[in-house]
């Protein structure tokens, strides 16, 4: 067997593998940036539910390496050894040629990456991505592909063809460089594509910061009430607490990243409140239509364990809510997928100890001076810019 006619189907078979993996780290790659860089953007299909939350994965301090997010690392290698096994395959020469076996240790590279990253995905997010998973099944067939079908693989080989890139392969040390270049440059491109300026960008990451750290501390938000993701309060780095109305666009856009960025990093608390902007349960505001007051009410009268559900549930639904009938049809949709009783719902929602607990929040985020929604507030300070990742993040360093 040659160079040339390595074994078919497992080499066939590793060639999809390398193309198909590229395809899937580029859609986790687009992700984080949608994510990361404020976005508007829905749910994605990858999060499943707490465990398997590819978001939650993206918005960890895990998801980048060099700055550089490990989808695109991903994308670029995958797509340099995809290239480099076209070559070896229909090109290269002889079963001397090392190019063979660097698309070999590349794989093999690939696998001790994937290992590492689902190790720290079981011990320190304790929340998994499924098409990570799905990148890691497709390293190992493709490792097994290319071991199949390439003549002379193994580690014996490796010093040698190591110390003979500089002086005998330049071509393929080239070739390597690309990993490295060619994420750069993807990353890059990436970040303009979703950011038209990243250096404005990293400026208002900046200005919020700033802001934030001079900005008054409200001690009322300490004892903060509502649906929580994280620790208790006396044992996180940093509460954010959330005021939000469920017809706010804005609000509906923030919720995947404050989701996210709460599960991603376990020593953060997240306090959703309801501020909303209607007269009929919130004294701040003149106008009433009680179309966000029972949304309102109906995210915190679901059962506890459905809690956060019908919260997605509802913002999922917004443009729907056009008039009290309409609310009320979908919120008994609700009820019905989720499983949960319609007149348990509507009782709840009718109470006047429900009534109370909207009306407390509103005055809550009145007194904390809320202006509009979503206000996000870290560590009991107004924190502007609060639906952006980055922010997030930058906000979480300094509490450290």
């Amino acid at each position: 067997s040659s160079a040339k006619n390595p074994k078919a189907w497992p080499y066939l078979l590793a060639l999809l593998a390398s193309v198909a993996a590229v395809i899937v780290h580029g859609y986790l790659a687009l992700r984080h940036f949608e994510l990361s860089l404020g976005n508007d953007l829905s749910d994605s299909f990858c999060n499943l539910n707490a465990t398997f939350d590819c978001d939650a994965v993206a918005a960890s301090r895990f998801s980048s390496f060099l700055g550089i997010p490990l989808a695109v690392w991903g994308a670029v290698t995958n797509a340099v050894v995809f290239t480099m096994a076209l070559f070896y395959r229909w090109v290269a020469e002889g079963e001397s040629s090392p190019l063979g076996r660097w698309v070999y240790y590349l794989s093999v590279g690939i696998v001790l990456a994937s290992v590492v990253m689902a190790g720290i995905s079981m011990t320190q997010l304790d929340v998994y991505c499924l098409f990570c998973i799905t990148a890691y099944v497709l390293s190992i067939i493709s490792l097994w592909g290319y071991y199949q079908g390439i003549e002379g693989t193994g580690f014996s080989y490796f010093l040698v063809d190591f110390m003979a890139l500089p002086s005998k392969q330049m071509g393929l040390l080239v070739g390597l460089a690309m990993i490295p270049f060619g994420a750069w440059i993807t990353n890059g491109l990436l970040y303009d594509q979703y950011r038209v300026s990243s250096q404005q960008f990293e400026q208002v990451v900046n200005r919020s910061l700033q802001e934030w750290k001079s900005s008054k501390t409200y001690s009322e938000l300490e004892q903060a009430e509502g649906l929580v993701i994280g620790p208790a309060a006396d044992e996180a780095k940093m509460t954010l607490v959330e005021f939000a109305d469920f017809r706010c666009g804005h609000c509906r856009s923030a919720a995947p990243k404050l989701h996210a960025f709460a599960k991603a990093n376990p020593d953060v608390r997240f306090v959703f409140m309801v501020f909303p902007l209607d007269g009929a349960c919130n004294p701040a505001i003149p106008r009433s239509t009680g179309l966000s007051c029972r949304l309102a009410k109906a995210a915190f009268c679901a059962p506890a364990d459905k809690a956060w559900t019908a919260h997605d549930w509802i913002f999922d639904h917004q443009p729907e809510y056009r008039s009290m009938a309409i609310v009320d049809e979908k919120l008994k949709e609700m009820s019905s997928e989720l499983g949960f009783s319609w007149d348990e719902l509507v009782k709840c929602i009718d109470s006047r100890e429900t009534a109370e607990k909207i009306e407390k929040q509103a005055k809550l985020g009145q007194a904390v001076n809320v202006q509009g929604t979503p206000s996000i507030f870290a560590n009991g300070r107004s924190l502007p810019g609060g639906q952006f990742i980055q922010v997030l993040k930058a906000a979480l360093d300094a509490s450290q």
